[in-house]
C-alpha cells in the first residue's frame, strides 16, 4: 500500500516486492518477445550487445521497481473496475468460502459490522488502520494483497501481449487473452480471501478488546 504523509511517500514491504517482481517480469517478457521475428527491434536490442545496450539492460534491472510501479498503475487504471466486479461475484455467491465452510461466519460478520458491498472496501480501510494503530500484526494480509496486485499486473502484461500479437497472422493470441482473464480471476479470488481474513482479524480483535 502507498501512503503519503508529511515525511514523504511510504511503500509497504509487500507492495515493494510485488512491484519489483512485476518489473522483473516485464524485463523477462521483453526477452521472450525478442525471440519473435515480428518484434525484431527488441531482438536487435538484446542481441547486439554494444556497450550502450549492455548499460541499458543493466539500467532496466536497476529500474525494475519503477517499471513495476508504472505497470501497477496501468493495470489498476484499466483492470481494477473488472477486478471489483469479479470480487462482487465472490461476495454475492461466496463461492471461495465453501471449501473452508466459512459462509455462515461471513454472513454473521457483515451483519455485525453493518457491511454492504457498497461500503465493503471503505470499511476495510478503516478496520486496517485501527488494527495498525493498536499494533496488530496484519503482515499476512498485506502479503496476500501484494500477491493479488502481482497477479493483476501479470494479467495486464498478458493483455498487452495479446494486443501485440493481434498484428501477427496465424498466432495463437487467444491463449494470451484466456490466460490474462484467468490471472485476473485468480487476483480477485486472492483479494477476496485477504479481505475476509482482515475482517475476521478485526472482529476477533474487537471482541478480545471488549472482553478486557
Amino acid at each position: 500500500m502507498l501512503k503519503v504523509n508529511k515525511d514523504g511517500i511510504e511503500i509497504s514491504h509487500s507492495r515493494y516486492l510485488s512491484d519489483n517482481s512485476t518489473g522483473l517480469i516485464v524485463i523477462l517478457n521483453l526477452i521472450i518477445l525478442s525471440h519473435f521475428d515480428s518484434f525484431k527491434f527488441i531482438n536487435d536490442f538484446f542481441e547486439n550487445k554494444s556497450a550502450i545496450e549492455v548499460f541499458a539492460i543493466f539500467l532496466l534491472f536497476l529500474l525494475a521497481t519503477s517499471l513495476g510501479l508504472i505497470v501497477s498503475f496501468l493495470s489498476y487504471f484499466f483492470l481494477e473496475l473488472i477486478y471489483i466486479c469479479l470480487e462482487w461475484i465472490w461476495w454475492k455467491f461466496n463461492f471461495p468460502l465453501f471449501p473452508i465452510q466459512f459462509k455462515q461466519k461471513f454472513y454473521y460478520l457483515v451483519e455485525t459490522h453493518d457491511i454492504k458491498y457498497k461500503n465493503w472496501h471503505s470499511k476495510l480501510v478503516v478496520f486496517e488502520d485501527e488494527l495498525l494503530n493498536i499494533k496488530v500484526d496484519i503482515n499476512r494480509f498485506l502479503i496476500q494483497r501484494g500477491t493479488r496486485i502481482l497477479l493483476r499486473n501479470i494479467s495486464f502484461i498478458l493483455l498487452v501481449n495479446y494486443i501485440l500479437f493481434l498484428t501477427i497472422e496465424g498466432s495463437n493470441q487467444y491463449i494470451l487473452l484466456i490466460s490474462s482473464i484467468l490471472f485476473l480471476v485468480f487476483s480477485s479470488y486472492v483479494g477476496f480471501f485477504s479481505n475476509v481474513g482482515l475482517l475476521l482479524k478485526y472482529d476477533l480483535n474487537s471482541r478480545s478488546t471488549i472482553a478486557l
